[in-house]
C-alpha cells in the first residue's frame, strides 16, 4: 500500500472528532521525514501536508493558500471534509473554503465525463 492509500484508510476508519488532532500528527511526522530526508513519495507527502495544513488553517480560522492537488486525492479531502462538517467539527463554511483552496474545476470536470 502507498502512502496515500495508507494515510486515506487511517483517516476514514478514525472519528470525525478525532482527525484534526490525527491531521496534526501526521503533518509533524511527514514534516520530520523530509528534514531527515528520508524517501517518501513526495506527491503523496505534498498532498497530505496540503490537506493538513488546510485543517489546521480551519481550526484556527485563518486562510490557506490555493493549491492542486492530484485528483485521486482530492475527492477523499472532500468528503472528509464533509465527513467533519456533518459531524459539527467544523461549520459548513469549511466546504466554501475546501473549494477556494483546492478548487472545483477538476470536480466538476469528473462529473460531466
Amino acid at each position: 500500500m502507498h502512502l496515500f492509500e495508507t494515510f486515506a484508510a487511517v483517516i476514514a476508519e478514525i472519528p470525525p472528532q478525532v482527525v484534526p488532532k490525527t491531521l496534526e500528527l501526521q503533518q509533524k511526522m511527514l514534516e520530520t521525514d523530509v528534514a531527515l530526508k528520508r524517501t517518501l513519495p513526495m506527491d503523496d507527502v505534498n498532498s497530505i501536508l496540503s490537506f493538513c495544513r488546510f485543517v489546521e488553517a480551519l481550526k484556527r480560522g485563518g486562510d490557506c493558500a490555493r493549491t492542486t492537488l492530484p485528483e485521486k486525492h482530492l475527492e477523499f479531502y472532500r468528503d472528509t471534509v464533509t465527513r467533519l462538517v456533518e459531524a459539527k467539527v467544523f461549520n459548513s463554511r469549511a466546504r466554501e473554503q475546501f473549494d477556494l483552496v483546492f478548487g472545483k474545476s477538476s470536480l466538476r470536470l469528473k462529473a460531466v465525463v
